[in-house]
């Protein structure tokens, strides 16, 4: 009997790929108008081990903000606009999976430098759960995320490789290992800290909601404990929420929401 497995992201089934192929064209247009980013799938921080179908676009909208407290107090707010594309197509797909993103980051002042260098690339090649061997081989990703932004002081260039797989029919564990630029990814004292391990855990109550904790490990600002849920608001439409702890001490903790639409 194979082994049930769940996705925080299902997609969505609006019409074919050549329609989703214009769709994405404008979101791109929209990121050259100033208005965007995009990052790979992810469960709530970390890169999942979950890829976009062939065709299929995800469009995102994420903020990040700490409240009751202004900037000398160590507040702060990032908001994301981004689009994902899915590019392997059905015949091979059904084990592997490949999908690319390009991001537009409104860091709201908080990097002046960066200001003229907003956009970010991602990429993520993937093996599905139980293509190989047996319905319980692992899902194993292989990506590369926020790379480019203003050199080494936003070019974080972070690459990772992850294994996850599911279990009880509604769970998921993952694990893996991220790297990236040691002058981004550095501590409160400005020691490099650009890499470490990285996990999650996944819970899907049932078709509507979801539940997750995840992390990445280290002392960069990128290093956070995560914990939130998410909700199908319709076929493709998710919204996701959760409270983000930083394990650098210069950045206070926020309160995160990602709306994600397929098409």
């Amino acid at each position: 009997m194979g082994k049930a497995r769940t996705t925080n992201h299902p997609p969505a089934y609006f019409g074919g790929a050549g329609k989703r192929f214009a769709f994405l064209i404008l979101g791109l247009m929209m990121l050259g108008a100033g208005t965007a980013s995009a990052t790979p799938s992810r469960v709530i921080a970390v890169p999942s081990t979950d890829v976009l179908e062939y065709g299929n676009a995800r469009f995102d909208f994420e903020t990040y903000n700490t409240f009751m407290k202004n900037g000398a107090d160590g507040g702060w707010n990032l908001i994301n606009y981004g689009v994902t594309y899915g590019l392997i197509p059905y015949t091979v797909s059904k084990s592997w999976g490949l999908e690319i993103g390009i991001d537009y980051r409104d860091l709201n002042g908080s990097i002046p430098t960066a200001a003229d260098s907003p956009f970010f690339f991602n990429i993520k090649l993937a093996l599905r759960e139980g293509a190989l061997f047996s319905d319980y081989f692992p899902a194993i990703a292989l990506g590369l995320y926020d790379y480019g932004g203003k050199g080494d002081v936003t070019g974080a260039n972070i690459m990772y490789f992850a294994a996850s797989t599911s279990f009880l029919g509604s769970w998921r564990a993952q694990a893996g290992f991220y790297s990236g630029s040691d002058t981004v990814l550095v501590d409160e004292t400005g020691q490099a800290s650009g890499s470490g391990p990285m996990a999650s855990i996944e819970y899907q109550l049932n078709k509507k909601w979801w539940f997750a904790a995840d992390g990445l490990f280290g002392k960069s600002r990128y290093a956070s404990m995560n914990l939130g849920g998410g909700y199908l608001l319709q076929p493709g439409v998710k919204l996701i929420g959760a409270y983000d702890m930083y394990a650098n001490s210069n950045v206070k903790p926020t309160v995160s929401i990602q709306l994600l639409i397929d098409y």
